[in-house]
C-alpha cells in the first residue's frame, strides 16, 4: 500500500499546539462506547467503499467492515487489517484493543481472514529456506517462516517455539527478509547467508534467540545475497506479506504475528493433509 499513512494516535485523539495561547481540554471516557463488544459485519454501501478506493487507488481491498465506532471502519486488503475513519486522511494499522473490556477488537476479523485464505504452499519459491527437519515427523509435517533477525516479535516466537519443541515436531522452513526499520537487518541476513562455516542456523539462532547482535562472523568471498532478497521480495509479494513474523502451515493456513498456539494445534494435531514435497524445492 504505497499511499498508506500510519497515523501515531489512537483514531479519534489529536495533539495541536498553540504558541500564543494554552487551552485546559478535560477528556473523559465515555464507557457505554468502550462497554460494546466488538462484532464486526461486512458492509457494501457504495459510499464508503469509494471513500477508501480513492484514498487507496493502488490497494486491492477485499472487504470493510463496520465497528462500533460513529464512522470508523475496518479495512481487510490482502494480509492487511486496517482501520479508516470517513473524512480523515490517516489509518491504524495493527490490533485495536479494549483496556475496559480486555478484548482485542483484531482478532474477530484475524480469524475470518485466516479461515477463508489459503496459500498453495508448492507454488512458494523456497529455494533460499533456511531448513530444519524434524527427527520424529512421521506425517512430514511442515511450516514456513518469514522473518527479519532483527524483529523482536520474531525473537518471541523463536523463543517461543524453542520452549515448546517445536523443530521436533515439524519440519521449518526459514525466510528471511530485512524489513526497512532495521537498519543492520540486511548485513546480519548476509551473515547468515555467507557464514564462511556454513553454520546459518547457528548464527541466525545467536540473533534470534541469545540476541548477540555484534556477533563475528566469517563471511564467504564474493557471497552476495541481493539476488536472493530480490527473489525472497517477489514471493512476499505474491503473497501478499508485508510483516513478519508471517507463519504459513503444511495445510495452507497463513498466521501473523507472535502466533504460537496456531503452530502448535498444527504440530500437534493427529491428522494431515497431502503435501507438496517441499524437500524438492529447496537447494
Amino acid at each position: 500500500m504505497k499511499k498508506l499513512i500510519i497515523a501515531l494516535s489512537i483514531i479519534g485523539f489529536t495533539c495541536s499546539s498553540h504558541a500564543a495561547k494554552q487551552q485546559s481540554v478535560n477528556y473523559s471516557v465515555n464507557k457505554s462506547l468502550l462497554s460494546q463488544q466488538f462484532s464486526v459485519t461486512e458492509t457494501k454501501n457504495p459510499q464508503v467503499w469509494k471513500y477508501f478506493k480513492d484514498l487507496f487507488p493502488s490497494t486491492v481491498i477485499n472487504t470493510i467492515y463496520t465497528t462500533p465506532y460513529k464512522n470508523t471502519y475496518a479495512i481487510l486488503a490482502g494480509q492487511n487489517i486496517f482501520y479508516g475513519v470517513l473524512g480523515s486522511p490517516f489509518i491504524m494499522v495493527g490490533h485495536l484493543f479494549n483496556p475496559y473490556t480486555q478484548q482485542d477488537e483484531t482478532a474477530e476479523i484475524d480469524q475470518i481472514r485466516t479461515q477463508n485464505q489459503k496459500v498453495d504452499i508448492s507454488k512458494i519459491d523456497l529455494s533460499d529456506a533456511l531448513v530444519t527437519k524434524a527427527p520424529n515427523n512421521p506425517l512430514g509435517k511442515k511450516i514456513i517462516i518469514f522473518e527479519d533477525p532483527d524483529c523482536p516479535y520474531c525473537r518471541v516466537l523463536a523463543k517461543q517455539m524453542q520452549e515448546n519443541k517445536v523443530d521436533g515436531k515439524v519440519d521449518i522452513y526459514r525466510i528471511l527478509l530485512p524489513l526497512p526499520m532495521h537498519a543492520n537487518a540486511k548485513q546480519h541476513i548476509t551473515n547468515v547467508y555467507c557464514t564462511k562455516n556454513n553454520n546459518s542456523i547457528a548464527v541466525l539462532n545467536k540473533y534470534m534467540l541469545d540476541s548477540e547482535d555484534k556477533q563475528h562472523v566469517e563471511l564467504k568471498d564474493g557471497c552476495d545475497i541481493t539476488k536472493m532478497l530480490e527473489r525472497i521480495g517477489k514471493t512476499t509479494r505474491d503473497l501478499g506479506i508485508s510483516g513478519v513474523p508471517t507463519i504459513i502451515l503444511g495445510n495452507g493456513k497463513m498466521a501473523q504475528g507472535v502466533d504460537i498456539n496456531s503452530i502448535l494445534d498444527y504440530a500437534e494435531s493427529s491428522t494431515t493433509i497431502a503435501q507438496p514435497k517441499l524437500e524438492s524445492m529447496v537447494k
